[in-house]
This record gives C-alpha cells, structure tokens and sequence, in this order.
C-alpha cells in the first residue's frame, strides 16, 4: 500500500448553489400551467425580469426577488415531475404567498443542501488498519470465488470531487461529469469502496472488484440522481449525502420512478448513507429519520464495526470497534450511526480504508474514514456483484436478497438496545451472490464444506492451503461462549470444565440444509 495515511477531516463544506443566503423552493403547478419562461432577462443586482405565458404568474414572479427559475427534473417521465420547478429567492419569507396562487399546486421549502455524510472523528488509526479486515466481515472472498464482478455493471455515484488520475481509479471510472477541483475528495473515497481497482499489485482491494463508475460531481441533487440513472449502464447509485430533515413528496415520487423504471429508462437500486447519528450529519437525536435514506424506494445503510473480536479491551483503543457492533465504542449510545426502523441492512462504517488525495499526492489512501457514506457504498459494491451474475434482477428483488442474506446481529448483547433499527442484520456479500446466481440456476445437490484457508475455493482436492489446520473456520474455546467470540484458544485440561469445539460450515448450494447434517471431526494431538 502507498502512501498509507492516517488522519482525520472535520468536514465542514456547504454545497449551496450560491455565496449568498438564498432559499430553493419546489413550486408544482396545477396542470396546463407553466413557469418555462419565454424569456429572461438578467438583472445588475442578479435577479431575474422574467417574460412567461401567463401574465398572472408572471406579475406574481416578477414581483418577487427570483434569481433561477426552471424545470428540476426535465427528463422525468412522470406527468407530475414535470410540472416541478426550482425557484430560488432571498429568503424563505415568501413560502405562504405561493399558496395563495390557485394556479399552484404545491410548494415545498427546500433544506439547505447538506455536506456528504463523513464522521468528523480525532481518535487516531491502528497500526493493522487496512481493507482486509473490512472485507473478510462481509465475507467478500467468498463472493469473489462465485464472481469478481462484470465491467458491464456500472454503480453510479454522485458526490464531490473525484480524483480519476488516481491508480486504484484511473481504469475504474469510465466516465465523469461536472468535476470540481476545488470540491472535498468525499467522492474519491466513496469511489475506492464501490471499485477500487483490485488483483492490481497496487493500493488496495475493493468489494465491486471488476464493477466500473459512473461519477457525477459538484453539486448534490435528486434530479443529478435522476439524470445519472437515465445513462445507459448505470444499475445501481450511491447516495452518500442528505437531503434533508423532512420528507419531500417529490423526491419521494422521483426516487420511486428511479426505482420502478420506465417505458424509456430501466428500473435502478439506489442505496444511500443512513446518517452519522447524535455527533455527525444527522437529524435529530442520531435515530430520526434522515432522507434521502428514508424513502421508501432506496436502500438504507447503516454501520457496524468490523475491527476486533467481541469482548477485545485493546491497550491502547479499549472497548471499541468490535466486529458486528453498531456502538463504535461500546456503551456509549452517543458514538452510533444513525438506526431506526426505516434501516434496510447495516455494513461496516467504522476506521474504514479507501482511496484519498492528500497535499497534491494523487495516489494516497485514506486510513481512518468513518461514516455511513462509507458503508453505503460497501453495499453498492455487493449488489454490483449480484447484478453480475443475475442482471434482470430488479431493484425490489435485490433488496430482498441483501435483507434475506444478511447476518444476524442482534444475538450480541450489544446491540439488543437496537433490536428492529438496524434492519435485516449486517450484509453477507457471499450469501447474497450465491442466492442471486441460485434463482438464475437453481440445483438440487447440497455442498457443505469448511475451508481451509482463504486461498481455499472449495473446490477438492484442495491443493492451495499449506496448513489446514490453521483453518479459522475452526475454533477452539475454554468455555461455552464460542458462538458470540470467534476466536482460537489453545485447549486447556480441566478435569470438570470441557473445552469447546466450534465449526463453521459454509453451503455451497442451493439447496437448504436442514440443519441435522452429520460433521465429521479429526482431532490430533
């Protein structure tokens, strides 16, 4: 790995339209109306002189202190979509006047456009921190041995500047737009999780693998969001920024378009960043809901730890990042991500590795990245590798095989206080590909096997794993609590307490096991 930084970013970039203080409003007008101007003339104080159809309306704007107006989602299919315009004034005093307009239908005072969703953290990196730890969690290596993804798939993502000279990149990202030099490297992080170039003897791995990037840069909207599904290609986007507090029907409508597609544009999974809780860019207490995340028609993705072992009281760090815990450092609620009954599947979010540029260095990489922008990418990556080898999959079928897939968390005592707002349990990015390729090939023989190593593929003999018996699918512990700590203890002699044996079986198949399978067990000694 080059250049392994460790580091922290207090991120405080606003990504508002303009320098001044003006506020974005929706304005839906009641059908056969329109605010497409005729023309526009540009004033010396920056304000619009606007020439529109109807002269009502057009006494009612000209009165008012536009600075834009126009159709905010141009290419949407859906009658009502068309009929929304963004209308930005000084302030956001005039909110009830547009209600007294009969020619308008609906008005939405829009939040102020929030930074991407990075956990200012101080709490410095540990030495054995890189994306191995991340990855075996999700259990990527297994994924990769069913597939390493398929070039075809594009993820797309919309965020801040992207570094695309950057090595583990450069061959990822097919295609940019709109790129900002001057923009936060949020997005070139974002982008290391989805697809950092992998099995390149450069940098680092990443769970997309083969998957390849659409980008979209300066600026964060719904309809870039809309716009970025409508590129031939694009299967699935991250969205690892806010929109706001409050729920907005018509991001609701176009999310839902994105999601069922339509006669012109194929349906897309969209999958956002859930929030960073009480300390980061959340809403309220760290549980209430934060959109775009909240939508019905996204995937909503919050964080768990993936570091140590449960119970690990490290030197250094104490009790913090434990595999599978949603408190970053345990028993304090104040140091979680974002939960609550709108969460679809949870990811790792916690002392993350990804790509970066730092102090001009184009080739950097990013030691210590916290944030739900984090994990949400993460699960990009996984259901680039389930499109790969199920591509009609649709949206709602993909959710349902992550949520169906993942691994139970709430049998550890430390996530009990957030039983129901995690949602499905933490993804398992091998049990998701493999349903996903069972339901395009389905077969009827079962395959139970341990594996010997990581460099083992199942496949018998195996000829790669040099000491079987160092297999971590195999463990031994001095008392009964192997189950919640999956970690090797020599046994112990004890006349009147047993040692205990615990194995993890792996299902190759499709077909279910029932659970009374008989396993053989070889002891030496």
């Amino acid at each position: 790995m080059k250049n392994l930084t460790l580091f922290s970013i207090v991120f405080l970039t606003s990504f508002c339209l303009f320098s001044q203080n003006r506020q974005d409003y929706y304005v839906v007008v009641k059908p056969n109306y329109s605010l497409e101007p005729l023309q526009r003339t540009t004033n010396s104080d920056e304000t619009l002189t606007l020439d529109l159809q109807d002269n009502n309306l057009e006494s009612f704007f000209n009165s008012k202190p536009v600075y834009y107006i126009g159709k905010e989602f141009p290419t949407a299919v859906t009658p009502y979509l068309q009929r929304v315009y963004r209308v930005t004034l000084d302030n956001n005093m005039h909110f009830d006047d547009f209600f007294d307009r009969d020619e308008i239908e609906y008005v939405i005072l829009l939040d102020d456009e929030m930074e991407p969703l990075y956990a200012p953290d101080d709490f410095y990196g540990l030495e054995n921190a890189n994306p191995s730890s991340q990855l075996d969690l999700i259990k990527a290596q297994q994924a990769w041995n069913i597939t390493q993804g398929d070039p075809s798939i594009i993820a797309g993502i919309v965020d801040t500047y992207f570094e695309t000279t950057h090595e583990d990149l450069t061959n990822q990202i097919i295609q940019n737009f709109d790129n900002n030099p001057t923009g936060h490297f949020h997005g070139t992080h974002v982008a290391g999780f989805v697809a950092a170039q992998t099995d390149n003897n450069t940098g680092i791995a990443s769970i997309g693998f083969n998957t390849k990037l659409i980008t979209m840069a300066n600026g964060h909207s719904i309809n870039q969001i809309l716009l970025l599904s409508q590129i031939p290609g694009v299967r699935v986007i991250n969205i690892s920024w806010p929109s706001g507090c409050t729920y907005n029907p018509v991001h609701a409508m176009t999310l839902q378009e994105i999601w069922e597609g339509s006669v012109d544009y194929p349906p897309v999974a969209v999958v956002c960043a859930a929030g960073n809780g009480p300390n980061g860019t959340s809403c309220g207490d760290g549980n209430d809901y934060l959109y775009p995340a909240a939508y019905d028609h996204t995937i909503a993705v919050t964080s768990v730890g993936h570091l140590f072992p449960v119970g690990t009281n490290d030197p250094d760090f104490g009790m913090s990042n434990w595999k599978d815990v949603h408190e970053k450092f345990i028993g304090d609620p104040n140091t979680t991500h974002t939960h609550n009954d709108k969460i679809d599947i949870c990811a790792p979010g916690y002392h993350m590795t990804t790509t970066t540029i730092l102090n001009g260095i184009p080739n950097d990489y990013l030691d210590y990245a916290n944030g739900t922008s984090y994990s949400s990418p993460t699960v990009v990556g996984v259901i680039a590798l389930i499109l790969a080898v199920n591509p009609n999959l649709t949206p709602d079928e993909v959710r349902t095989i992550l949520k169906d897939t993942a691994d139970d968390i709430y049998y550890i005592p430390e996530n009990q206080p957030y039983i129901g707002q995690l949602g499905a349990g933490r993804v398992n990015a091998y049990r998701a590909v493999l349903k996903a390729q069972c339901m395009l090939n389905p077969s009827t023989d079962i395959d139970l096997a341990i594996q010997n190593s990581e460099l083992d593929s199942f496949d018998e003999p195996d000829t790669e794993t040099e000491h079987p018996w160092h297999s971590k699918d195999i463990w031994v512990r001095n008392q009964n609590d192997g189950v919640l700590i999956k970690e090797h203890q020599n046994p112990e002699y004890d006349p009147s307490n047993p040692n205990y044996v615990y194995v993890r079986v792996t299902n190759n198949s499709c077909e279910a096991s029932t659970g009374t399978d008989n396993l053989k067990l070889y002891w030496a000694k």
